[in-house]
């Protein structure tokens, strides 16, 4: 339920996709404006103003979760991170990243842009709601003790949404910026601490633990919610807020252990990773013992088309298409290899995950210094590499 997305568009570039458990949390949001907070504090409002007010600030809160996402998004299209997607889901969103942050500064960048968007969503809907406040012909002046409190009624709908607005935006401001993993502040600590000591897994392994201790305060809330409160709106917090630890603790584990991968995975070279089920090809061979030579097993995604200097010349792409008669041989169907499907064989494999994630096709030949071919590098081979380190 949490993955399972649907796409509703694409805006600057990025394609923008909805889980289907993120609509559960937009209804409760809508009815709790819908049905709760806009009725107290608009007592004379009609159900049809009520109902608008409460269908717009949730759509803003859909919009800011989105505004914050586009920020990471946009951090880390200009840090050369191919970003595959924006999606927003149960407990939030996230920017689907094809790759890695190589630096301290990249991670830096992108995990503090989502929460500097949300600082400005805040100032901007507090200002709105400041002018509107300022503007409205109040009945009766408002105490300070009702304006800390909540306890006071406002005579103006806008005002108010714009009010709840800049609040939501803070709340997720602050709890974005808890310096634990997966949130935000956890990635903006942990690229400080990585500064600092040179290890990005021992800076992952403190905000992690971080993370957790987060993740059990909000178990503790969720089984006080279910256990020492009455029944009423108490055992949906509850139950969210068990989930969301649940979620947390997985995250951060999950995160963890990429951290402390990509720290090995920083020592290793192109050449060590080379996938052995692709094989080379002459350009003399027949069409007919191409699938019995090269792609016996369907998984295999490509062979490689060798000279008779041992350089690699073209490539034949097992993707299902048609074949050509029997007569025909290797050099009728094979593509000629783009500069951009060749890597170094000491290429650093971090940086090779980023030029996979740009190149047309899913692998790269990997060459010597003289430009002989070495090997192919998939991602099948690139995830046993990292399995084995």
């Amino acid at each position: 339920m949490f993955t399972s997305t649907f796409k509703i568009g694409s805006l600057l570039g990025f394609p923008i996709r909805i889980a289907w458990s993120w609509l559960l949390i937009f209804a409760l949001v809508l009815i709790m404006f819908g049905r709760q907070l806009f009725p107290e504090k608009c007592p004379d409002a009609g159900p049809g103003t009520i109902w608008t007010m409460a269908v717009a600030t949730t759509v803003i809160y859909f919009l800011s979760l989105l505004a914050h996402e586009l920020g990471h998004a946009l951090a880390a299209r200009s840090r050369g991170i191919h970003v595959r997607s924006v999606e927003l889901f149960l407990f939030g969103g996230v920017a689907r990243m094809v790759g890695y942050s190589r630096r301290p500064d990249d991670e830096f960048v992108i995990s503090a842009a989502g929460p500097l968007v949300t600082l400005a969503l805040t100032m901007i809907f507090a200002v709105v709601a400041l002018v509107l406040w300022a503007t409205t012909p109040w009945p009766t002046a408002p105490s300070l003790a009702a304006v800390l409190t909540g306890a006071m009624t406002w005579p103006n709908a806008p005002g108010l949404v714009a009010m709840y607005s800049s609040l939501f935006n803070l709340g997720l401001l602050i709890f974005n910026l808890i310096p634990g993993y997966p949130l935000d502040g956890g990635r903006v600590a942990q690229s400080i601490l990585w500064q600092l000591t040179g290890r990005r897994g021992l800076a992952a392994g403190i905000v992690t633990g971080t993370g957790y201790c987060l993740a059990a305060a909000l178990a503790a809330f969720g089984l006080y919610e279910l256990i020492g409160r009455p029944p009423h709106w108490s055992w949906t917090s509850g139950l969210l807020g068990i989930s969301l630890a649940v979620f947390l603790a997985w995250t951060a584990r999950s995160n963890y252990r990429a951290a402390r991968m990509l720290e090995r995975v920083a020592l290793m070279v192109a050449a060590q990773a080379l996938d052995a089920d692709i094989r080379t090809l002459p350009a003399a061979l027949p069409v007919a013992q191409v699938r019995e030579t090269a792609f016996a097993d369907e998984a295999v995604p490509v062979a490689i088309v060798l000279d008779a200097d041992g350089r690699a010349t073209a490539a034949v792409a097992n993707d299902g298409s048609a074949w050509p008669p029997a007569s025909a041989t290797v050099s009728d169907i094979a593509l000629p290899l783009a500069e951009n499907h060749r890597v170094p064989q000491n290429a650093p494999l971090l940086d090779v995950l980023f030029h996979l994630a740009s190149a047309p096709n899913a692998w790269l030949v990997v060459e010597n210094e003289a430009g002989l071919y070495l090997g192919t590098l998939t991602q099948a081979s690139l995830r046993e590499a990292f399995e084995r380190r």
